[in-house]
């Protein structure tokens, strides 16, 4: 299993670049599809999300402890396919109750990515090399996802949303199929096989996850942050696309030899503005942020949480569809910016023996965070619409902003 038919770093880069072209293809008309194809409601278009966000609550943390005592490299190729034969599914199947079925397969796959994808590239490329890796991989990420959107668009104004889904999420299981032979593990040393699968051992490793938190207070720190985080994210993310689509009349557009094209094509215009901007400062930060200094780290990561708040509110206030547009694409900058240095920052403050562990212990709080915020942003986006819910959902960052400005953070 360990011998890998790539270097790590080049199979890491090529499986970024296709799994954002799978994903381009699934994400830009999905919103579109639930929406027009099936008829879902804001509440109902939350609860898709709180069904994966609860399948990745209870299972976050023993995926993560499978992936630091078996193969991190297995946990990902499991997780990535199970992630595509969800969407397979969703193409396939358009009924509110299969979405849901499938949202929650969907959400087992994601846990077995989380932390373990990251905890093997970082064994791989080493703790000293894996912040710059993580920012290309978000420079190609961009890249490649607008291409798969262009993708999806074409198909979707000839054969309908289902059709995108599907053909990515097939695309994305053929992909990490193929990554089981592509991937190297030469940096991780499993359990050894008659330790393996013992309750026990299981609640040792986790056992030790928690001590490198509780000693901490960088990490417990994240691990707060990421559960408002996850509160405020839900309403915004299931309900940007639905309150554009109702809200504002979007025009038209046309491709000389193609014809008209779906509304969803305007999600392509926002991408590409969204990726010139995103792909330069990526690289201006790349090159000027030292992620070593931990002051300048955090002064950047608040002032990027505070433009993803200012941004959500203005987005979720806009009457006109200019201002809505402006809004949208600051956001998107932010965030693009504030994930990778954000992961960077709790990968180097792991310990390697446990990483994958503590990396699902965050991805569990964001989850638990989505569970907590989500069905009420939902009520709330029914009574009230998709800006009233917004809006709350913008107000939810603020303590994440408080907590971010702290001046002085123990580094453990």
């Amino acid at each position: 299993m360990k011998n890998g038919l790539l270097p790590a770093r080049t199979a890491y880069l090529f499986a970024a670049m296709i799994d954002a072209f799978a994903r381009g293809l699934i994400f830009l008309g999905l919103s579109a599809y639930y929406v027009r194809d099936i008829g879902m409601n804001p509440l109902q278009l939350v609860l898709v999300g709180t069904a994966v966000e609860a399948t990745c609550f209870l299972f976050e943390v023993p995926t993560g402890i499978m992936a630091d005592a078996v193969s991190r490299k297995l946990s990902v190729v499991i997780g990535g396919v199970l992630v595509g034969v969800c969407y397979m599914l969703t193409g396939a199947l358009p009924i509110f109750g299969a979405i849901i079925v499938a949202e929650i397969v969907r959400g087992i796959g994601e846990t077995f990515l989380s932390g373990a994808y990251e905890a093997w590239i970082t064994d791989e490329a080493g703790v000293e090399h894996v912040g710059p890796l993580f920012l290309r991989a978000e420079q190609i990420s961009r890249a490649a996802g607008l291409c798969g959107g262009a993708a999806a668009v074409l198909l979707a104004s000839r054969h309908g949303y289902a059709t995108p889904i599907f053909v990515g999420g097939a695309l994305m299981t053929v992909l990490f199929i193929t990554m089981f032979r592509l991937m190297p593990e030469h940096g991780f040393h499993p359990t050894p096989r008659e330790e393996r699968g013992t309750f026990a051992q299981m609640a040792h490793t986790f056992t030790q996850g928690a001590v490198a938190v509780r000693s901490s207070v960088v990490l417990l720190l994240l691990l707060v942050i990421e559960f408002v985080f996850g509160a405020a994210s839900e309403g915004y993310d299931r309900l940007w696309e639905a309150h554009l689509l109702k809200s504002f009349a979007l025009p038209q557009l046309h491709l000389p030899g193609f014809g008209p094209l779906d509304v969803i094509a305007w999600f392509v215009v926002f991408d590409v503005v969204m990726t010139m901007i995103g792909l330069t400062l990526l690289e201006l930060v790349r090159r000027r942020l030292n992620m070593n200094e931990s002051a300048r780290v955090t002064r950047a990561l608040t002032i990027l949480n505070a433009c993803v708040l200012a941004a959500t509110l203005g987005f979720a206030a806009a009457g006109r569809f200019e201002l809505a547009a402006i809004a949208l694409v600051l956001r998107a900058c932010s965030m693009t910016l504030l994930r990778p240095i954000q992961r960077t920052w709790l990968n180097q403050h792991v310990p390697s023996a446990v990483r994958a562990t503590v990396l699902s212990m965050n991805g569990q709080m964001n989850a638990l965070g989505q569970i907590a915020g989500g069905p009420g942003v939902g009520w709330f986006g029914n009574c009230y619409g998709t800006r009233g819910a917004i809006s709350f959902s913008a107000l939810l960052l603020a303590p994440a902003l408080l907590l971010w400005g702290k001046k002085k953070v123990d580094s453990g």
